[in-house]
């Protein structure tokens, strides 16, 4: 069974164990490059009637080079949205990962009418001030950087 699978099949059984969990979000990323074009000229041979050629059949976990991110969000207040992000290297090498935490907006100003844009902007070293038309100002801030442990283990 390859590493994607097993990660589907425990989140389906802690989903199954817990009555109320906080939302979480669960990426699996390649530490290779995305084979985009193997995927694309693959499939459009296909038939209809034939499976989809999906990631796991390209080879990308292959050595079990990858990276799973878990993020787990908590509501604290009406206005405060926490999240916590766990990142694990699951390869046998030590690699840099850079986590970037985004901020969404509904996508209103392309609408036509050419509203106002949310704004952001430093506001410190680990903090990014965020100015919306109709939310008002907020901020996003990140605690130092977690210290790292060997290839395989948490992170």
């Amino acid at each position: 069974m390859s590493p994607l699978r097993r990660l589907d099949q425990d989140q389906i059984q802690a989903s199954r164990s817990v009555r109320r969990r906080p939302p979480r979000l669960c990426l699996v990323a390649v530490a290779i490059p995305y084979p985009y074009q193997e995927l694309i000229d693959v499939n459009a041979g296909q038939s209809r009637y034939q499976p989809e050629y999906e990631l796991l059949d390209t080879g990308a976990f292959d050595g079990d080079r990858y990276w799973v991110t878990e993020v787990v969000y908590a509501k604290a207040g009406p206005d405060d949205l926490l999240m916590s992000i766990q990142v694990t290297n699951k390869g046998p090498d030590a690699e840099t990962l850079h986590v970037l935490p985004t901020a969404w907006f509904r996508n209103t100003w392309s609408w036509g009418d050419d509203g106002p844009r949310p704004a952001l902007r430093a506001s410190g070293d680990r903090s990014v001030a965020l100015d919306h038309p109709f939310v008002g100002a907020t901020a996003t801030t990140a605690p130092r950087s977690a210290p790292s442990t060997r290839p395989g283990g948490p992170a």
